[in-house]
């Protein structure tokens, strides 16, 4: 489990309103365009803001079970959760409002297996995304 509490203290990035043609007024960061000393240059203050692809929380767990079968063979069965909280994917990203934001998703993965005591050979066979997670 990792609880994140980012935020950028002091900043002046780039604006990225090159990034979309034509820029739509509400993928871009607030105070975008702020006067620069370069002409050219397009800069905003991030102070306050979020780091981009920093989600607040993440957890991951895994849990397994595995059983004999038979004196020389066995079985195994693991799952493996990982959530992780929505996040801005990109500091021209308000929530909701951009095409970079990620909402909070699950992933589970799952095996099964079945192999030798000894350790000579195994086989498992694997299912990623098991509930087709976007």
């Amino acid at each position: 489990m990792a609880y994140l509490d980012s935020e950028i203290l002091e900043f002046i990035g780039n604006c990225p309103a090159g990034l979309f043609f034509p820029p739509p007024p509400e993928s871009l960061p607030v105070g975008c365009p702020a006067p620069s000393s370069f002409g050219n240059v397009l800069t905003f203050d991030a102070s306050g803001n979020r780091l981009d692809n920093a989600p607040e929380w993440q957890i991951a767990s895994t849990l397994s079970y595995t059983w004999s079968v038979g004196t020389s063979h066995f079985m195994n069965l693991a799952a493996d959760v990982s959530y992780k909280d929505d996040n801005e994917g990109s500091g021209a990203a308000p929530t909701g409002l951009s095409l970079f934001y990620i909402p909070d998703y699950t992933i589970v993965n799952m095996r099964i297996g079945f192999g030798d005591v000894l350790g000579r050979w195994d086989v498992e066979v694997w299912g990623r995304n098991v509930t087709d997670e976007d």
